[in-house]
């Protein structure tokens, strides 16, 4: 049974604010704007309650490198 995914608002309802504080803060623009103790608690939350970010996976970077000789020292340096 697949789990349910964790929303914005599922953090903001926890912590007691809105769903675009939770963006902002989750997004790290204008943290000026909120408490350190908010801060924290938003980023307690997302992490207990198992939040990924849509852009999570999509941000993996992944280098693949071919080499097509491993004994000609010109591919293998």
């Amino acid at each position: 049974m697949r789990k349910k995914k964790v929303t914005l608002q599922d953090i903001a309802d926890k912590v007691g604010i809105s769903s675009a504080s939770v963006s902002m803060i989750l997004a790290s623009k204008s943290l000026n704007r909120f408490s350190d103790e908010t801060i924290n608690a938003v980023y307690t939350v997302s992490r207990e309650m198992g939040y990924e970010s849509k852009h999570a996976k999509r941000d993996r970077k992944i280098v693949v490198i071919v080499c097509p000789s491993v004994i000609n020292p010109y591919f293998a340096s």
